[in-house]
């Protein structure tokens, strides 16, 4: 992590002065701190996923076992067609 810069530009008559106290290279590894909330997302997502395939597997197992569900060939029609 590089410290310390420094940078200084006139914009619509005023002049800015900005020091950036700590910052990081683009292709550098970004801090945990800054990315926690992300990887807790995604895991969170994935974890999600996996629950609502294993829920569907589960109930069309039951379904399956129970012969609770018939199989229909063909488009279904959504529309009335005149």
């Amino acid at each position: 992590m590089k410290k310390n810069k420094f940078v200084c530009f006139d914009m619509n008559e005023h002049t800015y002065m900005v020091r950036f106290v700590e910052y990081l290279l683009e292709e550098s590894t970004s801090p945990l701190e800054m990315v926690r909330d992300n990887i807790k997302s995604v895991i969170l997502a994935q974890r999600k996923q996996a629950m609502l395939e294993r829920m569907k597997t589960a109930l069309y197992e039951k379904a399956k076992r129970d012969r609770a569900f018939e199989v229909y060939v063909g488009s279904p029609t959504l529309y009335n067609e005149e």
